[in-house]
């Protein structure tokens, strides 16, 4: 048997860290969004007992009106903006990511273990079922430069610190040499 070429291991490399950042910015758009929408919804219940508060106390009318208004704004944005289901459906494939990202762990694991068509084979079917699952993402939900950045800083930091201890291994890496995951981002 003879091992896959270092194109190969680089391929399965890059998309091993792609597929950390990926899980990574899911996870952390879901928190982002349930934690926006939870504002919403919260804000909107303490506008509401402000408005019943300022009738019993016979607050301004002007007080009655703007907490009226604000409590609508905030059910009204948490509603049309869909927060809610966003977060769900960015949790989900935070899940479904994480799913994959062991078997890509797991590919990468055992890449000495196989030949170059055995890993390009494994590699084309967890790429397809990975574009699958984000390939209607940015369209249903929103994109963030911050979360981005630093779901790859921290992919790459993982993912380099990984290497540095397994430099003995025969699946050691220079991370220095991956793409980019900024490429990446672009690329997804």
């Amino acid at each position: 048997m003879i091992e896959p070429s270092g194109e190969t291991r680089r391929l399965v490399w890059d998309n091993l860290i792609d597929s950390d950042r990926m899980c990574r910015y899911y996870g952390y758009l879901a928190h982002r969004l349930k934690r926006l929408n939870d504002l919403l919804q919260v804000s909107g219940i303490v506008l509401v007992v402000l408005t019943i508060s300022s009738f019993l106390y016979r607050l301004p009318g002007w007080i009655v009106f703007s907490a009226v208004n604000l409590a609508a704004l905030s059910f009204a944005l948490s509603s049309i903006r869909g927060y809610s289901a966003k977060a769900l459906r960015s949790n989900e494939i935070f899940r479904q990511l994480g799913r994959l990202n062991v078997e890509w762990e797991l590919l990468w694991n055992n890449v000495s273990t196989k030949d170059d068509d055995t890993v390009l084979e494994s590699w084309k079917k967890l790429s397809e079922r990975q574009l699958a699952l984000i390939e209607r993402a940015p369209f249903d939900l929103p994109l963030s430069a911050s979360l981005a950045r630093k779901s790859q800083q921290e992919a790459y930091e993982y993912w380099s610190e990984f290497a540095r201890t397994h430099q003995s291994s025969s699946t050691a890496v220079v991370p220095g040499e991956s793409r980019s995951a900024a490429a990446s981002i672009a690329h997804h």
